[in-house]
């Protein structure tokens, strides 16, 4: 491996993307091995372990000891939404921290969120079924008053919150 650039803290279960050059080998947290969705010699896109913990974490690609990055209990993120009509919207993220064991295991930590700055009711957050590890579904409830066009969305995990995701209702 030549170099690589990672930045930020990670929070367990979240999708992060390492980008570089002559990046090869297997991604490790804390010597625990990552799950990998994509790989090439300039990025590799991978699930930091649900058994992450603590203040820090070290991160090897290969052989290579890349850095020691911080560790936060969530770090959300949306990446897509879907309308799902009568005023119901799903949420396609990442980033929400340590899941319960249940059988669709559930974001541990509470979520909330927001359209235009008002609260949207959440009815689920967590595993996003089918998807890769590490992606979190949000279904919610938009806020009544809520009309098509642009809306903006910020999901809060914990005491972090995601940087306002836009989407266009229909």
């Amino acid at each position: 491996m030549r170099r690589a650039t990672v930045s930020g803290p990670v929070a367990p279960g979240e999708i992060v993307t390492i980008f570089g050059s002559g990046l090869s080998g297997a991604v490790t947290f804390d010597g625990t091995a990552a799950t990998v969705s994509y790989q090439s010699p300039t990025q590799i896109d991978v699930t930091v372990p649900y058994t992450v913990a603590g203040q820090t974490t070290t991160l090897q690609i290969g052989s290579a000891v890349l850095t020691s990055l911080d560790v936060v209990p969530s770090a959300p993120g949306i990446f897509a939404a879907v309308a799902d009509g009568d005023g119901a919207l799903t949420l396609y993220a990442t980033g929400c921290g340590a899941l319960t064991k249940d059988t669709l295991p559930r974001c541990q930590l509470p979520v909330s969120a927001t359209v235009n700055g008002q609260p949207a009711q959440v009815l689920y957050a967590g595993i996003a079924p089918g998807l890769v590890s590490g992606a979190n579904q949000i279904n919610l409830l938009l806020p009544s008053g809520t009309t098509s066009g642009p809306i903006s969305i910020v999901v809060t995990v914990g005491t972090a919150s995601s940087k306002a995701f836009s989407f266009t209702l229909p």
